[in-house]
């Protein structure tokens, strides 16, 4: 498995906050208007979300774990390659908690050189759009 590892930001709410957030993905709903145009229809349950992205195609991704005010974990579903993603929370101070997102892909070697950079990126992006939305 490769791991990939977005940017830490840091998000003026509380662990607590971002973890309740988290454990109802109806609430991305909240992001519409910032999504890059990277992603397209996306499609919201309290455990799951789907969305098409551009040059890959649909992905689903549904919550198989969750820690209390630490992480949520998610395994994509209807993709060619194994995905899993950490969404993980660090209290930083009592409103401010570090945001950071880590994914593990079971690559084949010759695609991991084309899928590397850009699922880097999309992952960067993804955290600063949480960023972004709760530091208003």
């Amino acid at each position: 498995m490769t791991t990939f590892e977005s940017k830490q930001t840091c998000i003026n709410k509380s662990p607590e906050e971002l973890f309740e957030f988290l454990s109802d993905l109806s609430n991305l709903g909240r992001f519409d208007g910032n999504i890059p145009d990277l992603f397209q229809n996306l499609e919201y349950t309290p455990d799951s979300f789907s969305v098409s992205v551009v040059s890959f195609g649909q992905i689903t991704f549904r919550i198989t774990e969750r820690i209390p005010v630490e992480s949520v974990t998610f395994v994509a579903e209807n993709t060619p390659v194994n995905l899993v993603l950490n969404v993980l929370l660090n209290r930083l101070q009592e409103k401010t908690t570090a945001f950071q997102l880590v994914a593990y892909a079971e690559l084949n070697p010759v695609v991991k050189p084309f899928v590397s950079k850009p699922l880097q990126d999309v992952m960067n992006r993804i955290a600063d759009m949480f960023a972004a939305t709760f530091n208003r």
